[in-house]
């Protein structure tokens, strides 16, 4: 296996983990990357859906307080943004996976010569554009 192709699954294995939805503990994370790595490697591995273990409920007298208010949802313009590190550590997953002719040309595509020149506008779509490079490398 060349480099490429072994920092690119570095890569593809760092964001599926990173982004697990779930908390699954160390061995969790143990059974997906060797479920990843199987997939990887041509094997065909079916999703198997485990439940959630959830902790017990204790009830608890009435409280005294009024309950808080929910939160308000947030509205699209005011979706949490990517911040600057997010948007370095893309482009640092992008050429430690040798993918640095990608990246150029991602932020050309944003009207960037480098990430201090890309638009804060632009973080969001720069991070999950650079991801899907990943996971296609």
């Amino acid at each position: 296996m060349s480099n490429e192709q072994t920092a690119a699954r570095h890569s593809a294995l760092t964001l599926a983990v990173q982004f697990a939805d779930v908390d699954v503990g160390e061995s969790g994370v143990v059974r997906i990357a060797e479920k990843f790595l199987a997939f990887l490697n041509g094997a065909d591995v079916t999703p198997v859906v485990e439940p959630v273990k959830t902790k017990p409920v204790k009830a608890t007298k009435a409280a005294s307080k009024p309950a808080p208010e929910p939160e308000p949802e947030v509205e699209a313009d005011e979706a949490p943004t990517v911040t600057d590190k997010e948007v370095g550590e893309a482009l640092g997953a992008m050429l430690a996976a040798d993918k640095r002719e990608e990246a150029v040309a991602l932020m050309g595509k944003f009207g960037a010569k480098s990430k201090s020149t890309l638009d804060k506008k632009f973080y969001a779509a720069f991070v999950a554009q650079a991801n899907e490079i990943l996971l296609t490398a």
